[in-house]
This record gives C-alpha cells, structure tokens and sequence, in this order.
C-alpha cells in the first residue's frame, strides 16, 4: 500500500496564526493555490480511495486533488478539538499571559503534559484514534495507493504512530499547510519515504 498524507491548504486562520482545532473554516485563495499544486505534482497518480477530514478545509483540499468528490470522510482523521483555544491568536496569549497561555504553550513545546482545556482533547485520545486508522487502512485497502487529507496536528500524531516516536517529540517536523508525506506498507509495517514536503 501507498499512503500520500496531505495537509490541507491555507485558511485565513492559518494566516492569522489563530488555534484553528475544529472550527470549521475554509480555504482560503492560496490554500486553494497550494491543493492546486499539490493536484498537480499528484496528477499522474491514480488513487484507489481518497480519505478526508470531515472539516470542509480538508475535504476541498482532497477534491481539488483527487479531481472528484467521490472522498470517504473518517472521522478518526478529525482535527483535535481545542476547546476554549479555539479562535485564540498565539501572538495575543503570549502577551496576555496566564493559564491559556501555559496551555498553549504546553500544547506545541511540552505535549506531553498538555492536559486540555473544556471541550478539548486529549493527546491520548488524538493518538488512539488516528492509530486505530492507520492499523485498519492496510486490512481494507491492502496493496491500493491512498491520499488522505487532514489537518497538522493529526498528522503529527500518525507519524509518532507510524516512527513510534514519544509523545514529547511530536512537533519535531515540521508540516506546513499544502505539504505530502509519502508512507508504504509492507511486511515490516509502515516505512516513511517523504515527510512533510512542499510540492512545486
């Protein structure tokens, strides 16, 4: 199995550098100038399934891809839900100061102590889900290639999950907004080819 993970495009709070989580927001024109290239770069491929978040910036980013809207939405590729951070820009908690701003910082330097605010989502959680998926993909999808669009932070957790990495060191790589990571299955599990490139 071929495994293209994609992270969706430029929203205008990607822009604004505000805690996006699940808020369901679209892409914005270079967003969708960044799934443009990435369709492009992909154009000679020929997936056999195209999964997406169900949040709308992630399932735009897979039908300009893909070139179809034939997309099976998962929900164990979701965004982690941030709670009270979400709509909260970075720049303005850190001159604030306070508990927000300690949450936020655990949540991106220490995720290991991170313990989310009301509504939000655990680390834990994130992992267990976006693992279940990778785990299951294979059984249903075996020796197929596959994109599968979803968000940064979901992302960071299936690459922890696939490099077995600690929980402490999930932002080490960076994945900016319209970037491909490449994965293969085989007898020895997942191997990652690309991490976190950007497409001309």
């Amino acid at each position: 199995m071929e495994l293209y993970i994609v992270r969706h495009g430029q929203t205008d709070w990607n822009k604004e550098k505000k805690m996006q989580g699940r808020a369901d927001m679209p892409l914005n024109e270079e967003g969708r100038a960044q799934a443009e290239r990435v369709g492009r770069a992909l154009k000679n491929i020929n997936f056999d399934a195209v999964f997406a978040s169900p949040l709308q910036r992630a399932l735009d980013t897979a039908s300009i891809i893909a070139g179809h809207n034939d997309i099976i939405v998962d929900e164990r590729i979701y965004e982690i839900a941030l709670g009270k951070l979400e709509g909260l820009v970075y720049r303005n908690l850190e001159k604030a100061g306070g508990e927000l701003y300690e949450t936020v910082q655990a949540f991106f330097m220490s995720p290991d102590k991170y313990i989310p605010t009301e509504g939000g989502e655990s680390y834990q959680n994130l992992l267990a889900r976006t693992g279940e998926f990778l785990e299951n993909l294979p059984k249903s999808h075996p020796d197929q290639k596959i994109l599968l669009v979803s968000h940064a932070t979901s992302i960071h957790a299936m690459l922890a999950y696939i490099k077995k990495t600690p929980l402490k060191d999930l932002w080490l790589v960076p994945i900016v907004n319209g970037s491909v990571t490449r994965a293969v299955y085989g007898e020895e599990g997942y191997i990652i080819l690309d991490e976190g490139l950007v497409l001309d």
